[in-house]
């Protein structure tokens, strides 16, 4: 049988570390509680999100009627409301 070269045990030690660093990292409560945080910061923007567009909405849309550079600057930025 032929022995592994060198640069094969090199890279499944850096593997075998890599598994361990992260087993360690995913079974550790600090990560669930950063998991657990990040989670409710996601829901708490798409809660404020969905209250929060509506009134900026109404207040970047101008009137149907209006014409004119603001009116116009008002429309572009609607446009990208969504971001």
């Amino acid at each position: 049988m032929e022995q592994q070269s060198e640069i094969v045990i090199r890279i499944m030690g850096w593997m075998d570390q890599a598994v361990d660093i992260a087993l360690g990292w995913m079974l550790s409560p600090a990560a669930w509680s950063q998991f657990g945080l990040l989670t409710l910061a996601f829901l708490a923007a798409r809660f404020a999100a969905g209250r929060a567009v509506p009134l900026i909405a109404r207040l970047v849309t101008p009137a149907a009627a209006q014409a004119g550079m603001f009116a116009t600057a008002r429309r572009f930025a609607l446009r990208f409301l969504p971001l």
